[in-house]
């Protein structure tokens, strides 16, 4: 069973200016691949990597590889379309959120992430909920990388795998307003999608949950 954990980095003034930099051309070199993959409706990732690796890697510097993950996220996003994938061009926003895989991050311990960047690795603390300290052993070798403009704060959302036959009691949640009720932990992925970036989409396999049932069943 897979939930998604979400961690709040706490980097020091120069790892930010890195992270934000890293998001900021790692989407620009996204929406150029986006423009490329469009124009020659390439969605197959072998043949669309042939045709950009080598320019992006030129023209925006990227480490190669956040240049593959950056191809792999355009090709799933067109694919994500399927027959209408073809019909308008996708572009990234500035701030979208950014996929790190086990090359391009690492944890030591629990309390510390390692992160490539455009500016170098960098180490830096990361600080989780209870509910997943306890099973952050058990992350996969995947995570997103967003960045609350906001509040100028920087988040991971880390897949998490619970082993077969876990018995666990999260705590509930209720809604005095609307009397909904679910477990607190999906409240807080709610929290997340209103109040984290737009584009910072769930791991595959996660649970989602795509509303709140009023307003105030998520924290203001």
């Amino acid at each position: 069973m897979l939930l998604t954990a979400k961690g709040k980095l706490l980097p020091s003034q120069e790892h930010k200016e890195k992270l934000l930099r890293t998001i900021q051309v790692v989407n620009q070199a996204r929406n150029y691949i986006s423009e490329v993959a469009f124009s020659g409706r390439l969605a197959n990732k072998v043949k669309l990597q042939r045709v950009v690796y080598e320019e992006v890697r030129r023209r925006f510097g990227l480490p190669a590889q956040h240049t593959v993950r950056a191809i792999a996220s355009v090709v799933n996003s067109y694919k994500a379309k399927k027959k209408r994938r073809w019909e308008k061009k996708i572009e990234f926003d500035t701030f979208s959120a950014i996929d790190l895989d086990q090359r391009l991050i690492s944890f030591k311990g629990i309390d510390r992430a390692s992160i490539n960047t455009v500016g170098g690795r960098i180490v830096l603390p990361v600080v989780w909920g209870s509910y997943f300290r306890e099973r952050v052993a058990f992350r996969r070798g995947h995570a997103r990388l967003f960045h609350d403009r906001h509040k100028n704060e920087f988040y991971l959302l880390v897949a998490v795998g619970l082993p077969e036959g876990e018995v666990s009691e999260p705590q509930g949640f209720e809604c005095r307003a609307c009397n909904f009720r679910e477990n607190a932990d999906l409240v807080g992925a709610i929290n997340i999608s209103f109040r984290g970036v737009q584009s910072a989409t769930l791991m595959p396999g996660a649970l989602v949950y795509g509303q709140a049932p009023c307003s105030s069943a998520w924290s203001g």
